[in-house]
């Protein structure tokens, strides 16, 4: 496989950086350094990466989570990686890079000037990786002072700008909904805003045009409590400055007893605000890992026939089985065609027992 082949096999999003996933990967990142220099790494703290100007990415290759980064703030102008890890098997195959490009379009985006970073004597591979993408030794900075196995690096970075990948990102994250730790009338109501706003533009989500406010704050609360009772998985994405709500999905995990491996997407809403930056993309993969997180291997969706949504979903690897002539209503009315689409997800289990 060319190294072309396999980049586009790489997927980089924003995690929950408390997640079950994001929590196995850094477990496995603190027994590697406790091996490598006989005691972990300073805890952790998801605390870090929740508050603005910070994000935690998880990496997948083919769909398997296979390492993260972080950045969180230090400064005004600087930003400090934090938390770079890529499991031993995938090594060697472009994933590190692409996560540390992931960060430095953030870190752009957020306005930092800088990116510093600590490493250690007995991390060779990774001095040759920061030093090869423009990092420099500068002396010891912070809790790193006093630690005569830490080495420390920095970057200084161009504008938003100064790189076209990002002239027209916006800089948001998404976070799995707990209802018992959130507000839950201040959420429904920031969540029926996106949802007001996606009907007013013509999206066929399941509501009709006028969409009341009174309906649409009912619509969530009702998902809010079934998120409570753990039937849905809830996703929404925020502006990190803001922190207001633009966009989310559900995963659907009620099923039949004799579908417990399937779950469904449903109401994948992005604000008109927030359109072709990205974030759709973004909401489904988070989707994605958050369903397989959960054991679920097979998912399914149905959307408008010919619109944006269809294109999105083709490009992100799921399959079109065929289409369903006047399945419902476009909110001003009248008969439209939708289109199902389903995605395997591998299990864990199965890539290990594929790998072996």
């Amino acid at each position: 496989m060319s190294s072309a082949q396999l980049s586009s096999e790489i997927t980089i999003a924003p995690a929950d950086p408390v997640g079950e996933t994001a929590r196995e990967l850094i477990g496995h990142l603190c027994a590697e350094m406790t091996a490598r220099y006989g005691s972990a790494p300073s805890p952790f703290s998801a605390t870090e990466f929740a508050v603005p100007r910070s994000v935690f990415l998880e990496a997948r290759l083919r769909g398997e989570p296979v390492g993260c980064g972080a950045i969180r703030s230090l400064s005004t102008e600087t930003g400090e990686i934090k938390r770079m890890y890529v499991t031993p098997q995938a090594r060697g195959k472009g994933v590190a890079r692409k996560i540390l490009a992931e960060l430095e379009e953030y870190a752009r985006q957020f306005d930092y000037h800088t990116l510093c970073l600590e490493t250690g004597t007995r991390q060779p591979e990774a001095q040759a990786l920061y030093e090869s993408i423009g990092f420099r030794r500068i002396p010891a900075f912070g809790p790193y002072v006093e630690n005569p196995t830490s080495l420390c690096y920095e970057k200084t970075l161009g504008s938003a700008r100064d790189s076209a990948a990002t002239t027209t990102a916006l800089p948001f994250r998404i976070r799995r909904i707990n209802p018992e730790s959130e507000r839950a009338n201040q959420l429904a109501e920031a969540l029926a805003g996106v949802t007001i706003d996606c009907v007013e533009g013509g999206a066929s989500i399941g509501f009709m045009q006028p969409l009341s406010h009174a309906k649409a704050l009912a619509f969530w609360r009702g998902v809010l409590g079934q998120t409570e009772r753990g039937e849905r998985i809830l996703l929404v994405a925020e502006e990190f400055e803001s922190q207001r709500i633009v966009g989310t999905v559900q995963v659907v995990l009620t099923m039949p007893e004799n579908q417990p491996h399937r779950a469904d997407i449903a109401k994948m809403q992005v604000h008109r605000s927030a359109r072709g930056r990205g974030l759709g993309a973004a909401l489904m993969r988070a989707a994605e890992a958050a369903a397989r997180d959960t054991g679920r291997t097979l998912l399914v969706l149905d959307t408008v026939t010919g619109g944006d949504a269809e294109r999105l979903y083709t490009r992100l690897g799921w399959t079109r089985c065929g289409e369903i002539p006047g399945f419902a209503l476009w909110p001003s009315g009248g008969f439209c065609t939708t289109t199902i689409f389903y995605k395997h997800l591998a299990s864990r289990a199965t890539r290990h027992q594929a790998e072996d």
